[in-house]
């Protein structure tokens, strides 16, 4: 039997007593914790979750995962299935322990839900739906492609964006050669978009000073120019990304240059398409690992990483980049460079393996390293 009493700084009340007994008696375990989702590559997904606050009295022995296109798992679709992890035993068994999960062998177009259940020897506990990780509602990407350095990156000619629903509204000039922030601000600005964050990227097979990618590995174009666009929240009158329509970008008609509206082209990367189903999808590289910078002489780095351990596709190059400056915005080749190993041609490393890379004429140096697919 139990009493209670509420008490505070000058007193305290008199008892409630719960007088019917109660005996303590083992159950099934808890909900798991944190279960989240994220998609590893185009017919992938990883899970990874917490052990439940209480196992319920007896020690849980597995959890089962599940996933279905549809959120009652009735399991009766071919995009349904399940599978089990056995659980940990031990001092590393606490409530705070990860444990993960890939569910492979996915179709890239159909979303599903994710749910794990913890077991011990009474059944199942209560099922925990997964959350997506991965919470943007929307990214596109803006790519300007040109045969020539010189043409693509010249200031004058200018580009807009507007979405199809709201066709009426519109950025302001963004110059063909703006940066990610000039975007961002344009986009931004427009009453009907939330937060949004830009970036950019370029590739090339290089010419004059050869700051750029060389390599003649997935570069399709002499040169272009890749913005990115993620829609991070609603807008403030609650504008859903997904509901703007289709993004277009219009090259202005003046001043004229040798870029023509065919050399732009928009692509939508990612939609939501609810906010507790996933979606599996092509993501960057994890990124190289170990990755380590010795002296080797008076003018010269040397870089060493090993292959990043995951990715949506084999590592196809990796760009190397050193600057004299922590933002690494260098604008000749005396105050920073770009370089690319070929991951495919060289090296063909597979996680785990190293490779090594020199950096010349150099003297004191920063140095960034990325992995590309």
């Amino acid at each position: 039997m139990f009493r209670f009493a509420a008490s505070n700084a000058q007193y305290q009340s008199d008892f409630a007593v719960y007088t019917t007994p109660f005996q303590t008696k083992t159950r099934t375990p808890f909900q798991v914790k944190d279960v989240l989702a994220s998609p590893l590559s185009t017919s992938s997904i990883g899970v990874r979750w917490k052990a439940p606050e209480y196992d319920g009295g007896e020690a849980i022995t597995h959890y089962k995962v599940q996933w279905d296109s549809s959120n009652q798992f009735e399991m009766q679709s071919t995009y349904a299935g399940s599978d089990t992890v056995v659980a940990t035993q031990g001092p590393d068994s606490s409530s705070d322990q990860v444990l993960a999960y890939t569910i492979t062998g996915l179709d890239v177009n159909m979303p599903v839900f994710v749910r794990v259940t913890a077991y011990n020897s009474l059944g199942y506990g209560e099922p925990a739906l997964a959350t997506p990780v991965s919470t943007n509602l929307r990214v596109a990407r803006v790519v300007v492609k040109s045969t020539s350095l010189t043409n693509a990156t010249a200031a004058a000619q200018k580009f807009k964006l507007k979405f199809q629903n709201f066709a009426t509204l519109s950025t302001v000039s963004i110059p063909i050669n703006g940066d990610a922030l000039a975007l961002q601000n344009a986009v931004a600005a427009l009453d009907i978009v939330g937060t949004v964050s830009v970036s950019r990227n370029d590739h090339s097979l290089g010419e004059g000073a050869v700051l750029f990618d060389e390599s003649g590995v997935d570069t399709p174009f002499a040169y272009r120019m890749e913005w990115t666009i993620t829609f991070l929240t609603p807008s403030a009158d609650a504008i859903d990304p997904n509901a703007l329509g289709n993004l277009v970008v219009t090259l202005d008609a003046t001043p004229v240059g040798v870029i023509a509206q065919a050399d732009i082209s928009v692509y939508e990367v990612r939609t939501a398409t609810s906010l507790v189903s996933i979606q599996p999808q092509a993501v960057p590289s994890t990124g190289p690992l170990d990755v380590r910078i010795s002296v080797v002489d008076a003018s010269s780095l040397g870089v060493s990483w090993a292959a990043p351990s995951s990715a949506s596709s084999p590592t196809r190059k990796y760009l190397i980049e050193w600057s004299d400056t922590s933002d690494f915005m260098q604008s000749t080749p005396q105050t920073g460079g770009t370089s690319y190993s070929i991951a495919a041609a060289h090296t063909q490393m597979v996680p785990g393996s190293t490779k090594t890379y020199t950096i010349r004429g150099l003297s004191c140096w920063q140095v960034w390293l990325t992995a590309m697919g």
